[in-house]
């Protein structure tokens, strides 16, 4: 046996390049999902450390939750009153506010930041873009990106607005710009830096939440002891750490977390690795029954079955080996990018050093694995050969058809175990309200998947040549390629398969996603289906150059004023408003109030009370109460004027704008039309749904592209599998092919042929994907545990299907081209002269 390894990895390295494309694509997969794990872990423990960067040791867990207690303010004062601490710093993570530009509109809009204190030496400094550290109380630095987001510069002043409890603004309070600093790199929480020391100047509730410390006089571990003696006496327990334990406690709480991370993101790899072994062990199969008469060979001259099953399992595990470290190299390539490019890592040097060095050999190990599952079958195979079965130059078909019925019967069986899962499920009381039914759903859906998957390696081959007969009564073309198709079936439906696999997840993730987002769009049109109101603080009318204002607005489609008053009642100020239809501002029907009705804001409903009774000047009126979807009270034009006359000069008017803004707006649009409502309005308090439905979209359209790209490699492998099937199926018929050609047929029907089984196979794998992620789609949509009040409304995305799979589709036909080129190239005479 001696030399026969590497001897057959050269005589069948063209066999093996399909292989070596999936292994390489799944350990790439794999690669990368590990990079950027490090690079995560690197960012966080590079955050970390400059935390408590130029520091011996650092005071954690401070109590700043209570209104009341300042002791965090007397630990930093008595730190700072210690003489053998050389520099003691405060650390503020509590205080944050939201600012605003001078003048709004050309793209800025308001920006929440968190203020901290710059550090003097020898703690971390600030890294400055731009201009100079705060020196006073007023001055401020920003990171670029809020810098840009609200269109500023060094020079600029911004301003934060206060507002009392009432919801009136008492307040703009400005802040000077006087330097531009880095935005920190991946995990770092950015910070609005103010001068050394003027913190609580600035904000006279502001208490640190850590304290750095340092001495010189002392190593790092009696600087902590010391310290924590003085902690102590303030009840302060455990909460004294060195600068290496911090950064070693900080990182075990996010080494758990990004563990846990690790896992949801690898299922996706996890994918691709299963369709690499469909469409590697349908390679290895086909190589198998190529290669009997040379393993015939081989036992017959003395080479028993653990000679032939290791020589297999050698070749399987060399090209595993070889591709896997071809996908490491890749994956560290695309994972260095994606984490210099993300900001995880500073330098392409950090960011390959990130890389964790288990995540090499865990990407060796899974490409070996795959390796393995995909050929230890046809390795036992071949092992069990005898000499005279081997010589045969195909393979029995009673044995080939005998594994087919034990696939048709085990596909069925667990078809029908995930069935009954399901239908228990949904027949089951809190189906859709329940995370349990959720989980019981998940489960019998992956059971039910998995065995369809098992009856598509059977089913399939059937379909395909019913469907070419069907289809081939006025073409020999189409007929041939239909019997092609079943010539191996297993090869078929192996291939199909992998597609099919990929392609479902893919469909079921658009149709879940999309169905997700109409349902919560509808759920939120329903119960708040106004996207902006504008009211002002005092109670006022607004003024029509105000409402002009904000009609002018871009991004605000209609607006509706409505008048209403204030008035003392119970000792309790009461606005009301005067019921209009809003149908042309909401998202959903909105009437006004019947007679005699006064709608109640759903926040104020309460069940039990079930008419509202008003005293206006001696006159009594009294309400049925109906809730309802408007901002306040609200009652019927002719109750609204009654009740506003009786109370004469006792109520205050106000008036209320109810806005429709454009749709599918993202949320920076929305903070911007907000902005630019604010800059109208006078004391203007927004309010409506507008950022809740921009913050949804945003973030089920950002999971679902992420979800789509993270299984799209399982649908490449697929497509590798594709190209692989026709590669090995027109050397396997060369001789049919040289046949076909003597008998008349031209290159062009040889290529049509091919192209045909490629249209067969990739076509009707396409339309059962989309077809299953369809149906799996609805059913995990239903089963989401939204409530039983939720009213689940099922999208399908049409569009995006469509576009799935006709790349698909697309892709299977160029992987085609190569074969098929190969097939007819061939002349006749060559062919049949060949002997396999």
């Amino acid at each position: 046996m001696k030399g026969l390894l590497s001897a057959n990895l050269k005589a069948h390295g063209k066999r093996y390049t399909a292989t070596a494309v999936a292994i390489m694509l799944a350990t790439t997969f794999i690669m990368l999902c590990f990079g950027v794990a490090g690079g995560f872990a690197y960012s966080m423990k590079q955050s970390v450390a400059a935390e408590v960067d130029g520091a011996q040791g650092v005071v954690t867990n401070l109590p700043v939750d209570s209104d009341t207690d300042d002791k965090p303010t007397r630990v930093l004062q008595a730190l700072r009153d210690d003489p053998e601490l050389d520099a003691v710093q405060p650390i503020y993570t509590g205080v944050w506010t939201m600012l605003t530009p001078e003048k709004s509109g050309n793209g800025n809009t308001a920006t929440v930041v968190r203020f901290d204190e710059a550090r003097p030496e020898p703690f971390g400094q600030v890294d400055l873009v731009k201009g100079k550290l705060p020196q006073k109380a007023g001055e401020i630095t920003l990171t670029e990106t809020d810098a840009a987001t609200l269109s500023v510069d060094v020079g600029d002043t911004v301003y934060q607005d206060e507002y009392s409890e009432d919801g009136t603004n008492v307040d703009r309070r400005p802040f000077k710009i006087v330097g531009i600093s880095k935005t920190p790199n991946g995990l770092s929480m950015p910070a609005t830096y103010v001068a050394s020391g003027k913190m609580t100047e600035m904000f006279p509730d502001a208490q640190p939440s850590s304290i750095l410390f340092t001495a010189k006089k002392m190593n790092d571990e009696k600087a902590a002891a010391h310290v924590d003696s003085v902690v102590s006496k303030f009840d302060i327990k455990d909460s004294v750490k060195t600068n290496r334990e911090y950064v070693q406690s900080m990182m075990k709480d996010v080494s758990a977390a990004l563990a846990s991370m690790l896992v949801v993101v690898l299922v996706f790899p996890g994918i691709a690795a299963i369709t690499a072994i469909i469409v590697i062990s349908t390679t290895f199969q086909v190589m198998l029954a190529q290669r009997q008469r040379e393993l015939a060979l081989l036992r017959s001259i003395g080479a028993d079955s653990n000679q032939i099953r290791r020589l297999m399992l050698r070749e399987n595990l060399m090209v595993g080996l070889i591709s896997s470290v071809l996908g490491i190299i890749l994956g560290s390539i695309v994972a260095v990018l994606v984490n210099k490019n993300t900001d995880l890592a500073p330098t392409f040097a950090s960011a390959l050093k990130a890389i964790p060095w288990w995540g090499y050999v865990a990407t060796i190990i899974s490409g070996i694995i795959i390796t393995l599952a995909a050929g230890l079958r046809p390795a036992l195979r071949a092992s069990r050969l005898s000499p005279m079965v081997a010589l045969q130059p195909v393979e029995s078909q009673q044995l080939a058809q005998k594994r087919r019925t034990t696939r048709l019967v085990t596909g069925a069986v667990v078809t029908t175990i995930g069935v009954a899962v399901l239908a228990v499920t949904i027949l089951s009381k809190g189906f859709g309200a329940e995370s349990q039914q959720f989980g019981l759903a998940f489960l019998g859906g992956m059971i039910s998947f998995f065995g369809i998957l098992i009856l598509m390696t059977w089913l399939l081959p059937h379909i395909t040549r019913g469907v070419g007969t069907l289809l081939g009564r006025k073409s020999i073309t189409m007929q041939v390629a239909g019997e092609n198709t079943w010539r191996n079936p297993a090869r078929t439906g192996a291939t199909g398969t992998a597609l099919i696999l990929g392609l479902t997840l893919v469909v079921m993730m658009m149709v879940g996603a999309q169905s997700m987002q109409t349902t919560i769009t509808t759920e939120i049109d329903q119960k708040r289906p106004i996207d902006l109101t504008v009211q002002v603080g005092e109670p006022r009318e607004l003024t029509p150059d105000e409402v002009q204002k904000v009609k002018n607005v871009p991004n605000i489609e209609q607006v509706i004023e409505v008048p209403g008053f204030v008035f003392e009642n119970e000792g309790e100020p009461t606005t009301v408003f005067e019921g209009r239809e809003l149908s042309g501002v909401a998202h959903s029907p909105m009437m006004a109030p019947k007679t005699g009705t006064i709608d109640v804001n759903s926040w104020m409903w309460d069940k039990d009370v079930k008419t509202m009774e008003f005293n206006a000047n001696g006159q009594s009126f009294k309400f049925d109460t109906k809730v309802a979807r408007t901002e306040a009270l609200t009652l019927a034009p002719q109750d609204y004027k009654a009740m506003r006359d009786a109370l004469g000069d006792e109520a205050v008017d106000t008036s209320m704008l109810y806005i429709r803004v454009t749709a599918d707006l993202g949320m920076a649009k929305v903070a911007e039309t907000i902005t630019d409502i604010r800059s109208a309005v006078t004391d203007a308090v927004v309010g409506g749904s507008a950022q809740e439905r921009a913050l949804m979209m945003t973030t089920i359209k950002s999971m679902l592209i992420a979800t789509i790209v993270m299984l799209g490699v399982s649908v490449v492998v697929a497509l590798v599998g594709v190209a692989n099937t026709l590669a090995l199926s027109v050397v396997e018929r060369r001789r049919e092919n040289g046949l076909l050609r003597a008998l008349g047929m031209t290159r062009g029907n040889i290529r049509a042929m091919i192209t045909w089984e490629t249209v067969l196979i990739g076509g009707l794998s396409v339309a059962i994907g989309v077809g299953l992620g369809i149906g799996f789609g609805i059913l995990g949509v239903e089963a989401m545990p939204f409530g039983a009040d939720v009213n689940r409304v099922i999208a399908i995305p049409w569009g995006q299907v469509i576009a799935a799979a006709a790349v698909a589709i697309g892709a299977a036909l160029l992987a085609s081209i190569l074969p098929a080129r190969s097939a007819a190239k061939v002349p006749p005479v060559e062919a049949l002269a060949t002997i396999e």
